[in-house]
């Protein structure tokens, strides 16, 4: 039997990196934009912060700019970012055909339940990017910067079970199947609500964990979280060295303090932004309603009062708003921004 080819769609950072990996062991297709084609065909090399690291060229057979007209039984890789899913759903609907699997990779709340109202009769399954990747143009690297995992939910056909995608000797792309994804999906999102901090801090991950009052203030989006996530009687899994409901406690303790217990946390590459940083400095809208901002609406529906989670959420979308070009500064003081938030 064929084996079944895995198209990478929108392969930038995030998809260029899964499918680079994934090339080790099937065949791969990427669909993306010109710079990122260009970076595939003359290639790259792949790292990750524990030293790791393989060599990945494409052939000019594996590059597309869009998907083919009918696709059967193949794994598509849905990489592209929330805010451009409604675009890509309706070319997905009339391109998928028989035996098709979907992994969704979209980060926040809700996006797979989209995906899968548009395309019923596909096998969709929901994908959890635990890491960052950082381009490095100088020696054309594409590194994972951060600690995390491929978390997949069990898919409902053969190939798609615990097992398929092992990656031996590798720290490359560990991967790890959730008994609750649903559960899963929160303590993810509950990491990710630092992203916004970080956006607006424009500083790097590393730095902006050594001060105080961006703790702070990323310690008090999570217990909105916790306290929406509770509410809903989901028991969030451990992510980290800690579990989901000390996190807010370390973030709040003194700098000598945290850099002492929590050294694991400053364990990353020094250069290391979120995605929604790199959103902002590029002018392009971010997904802050998909992390921040889907904690603060279902806090709502659930009468749970999220203020600050609204608050970072509407700072991000009205600097997006006035700063639209790409390349203009989102630096705010820490105090600052921490009366903001925190009042």
């Amino acid at each position: 039997m064929k084996s079944r080819v895995h198209w990478i769609y929108g392969s930038g950072l995030i998809g260029s990196y899964l499918g680079g990996v994934l090339s080790q062991r099937h065949e791969v297709a990427f669909v993306g934009r010109p710079l990122w084609n260009e970076r595939l065909i003359n290639g790259f090399t792949l790292a990750d912060y524990t030293g790791a690291k393989a060599s990945f060229r494409a052939t000019p057979a594996q590059i597309h700019t869009h998907l083919p007209e009918q696709l059967e039984n193949a794994v598509i890789w849905l990489t592209v970012k929330c805010t451009a899913l409604n675009d890509v759903l309706v070319e997905l609907q009339r391109k998928l055909g028989n035996g098709c699997t979907l992994i969704c990779c979209q980060n926040g709340i809700g996006s797979v339940e989209s995906v899968k109202a548009h395309l019923p009769h596909c096998n969709v399954i929901q994908g959890i990017v635990g890491f960052n990747v950082v381009w490095n143009s100088e020696c054309s690297e594409l590194r994972r910067s951060t600690e995390g995992v491929l978390a997949l939910e069990t898919g409902s056909t053969d190939n798609l079970q615990p097992g398929w995608l092992s990656c031996d000797r590798t720290t490359l792309l560990p991967v790890f199947w959730p008994q609750d994804m649903e559960a899963y999906c929160w303590a993810k999102l509950q990491l990710n609500l630092a992203n916004a901090v970080n956006a607006l801090a424009d500083v790097p991950i590393r730095d902006m964990l050594q001060n105080r009052h961006y703790r702070s203030i990323i310690a008090t989006l999570m217990d909105e979280l916790l306290l929406v996530a509770k509410t809903q009687q989901l028991k969030l899994p451990q992510l980290t060295k800690v579990p989901a409901h000390w996190i807010p406690r370390l973030l709040r303790l003194p700098n000598w303090l945290f850099r002492r217990i929590a050294s694991k946390m400053l364990d990353i590459d020094p250069t290391a932004r979120s995605s929604m940083w790199w959103d902002l400095q590029a002018g392009k809208t971010t997904e802050v309603q998909y992390l921040n901002g889907a904690v603060a609406q279902i806090g709502k529906q659930l009468s749970v009062p999220c203020p600050a989670n609204y608050t970072i959420t509407q700072w991000v979308q009205d600097i997006a708003a006035k700063c639209p070009k790409a390349g203009n500064s989102t630096q705010i003081s820490p105090k600052q921004l921490k009366t903001a938030i925190l009042g």
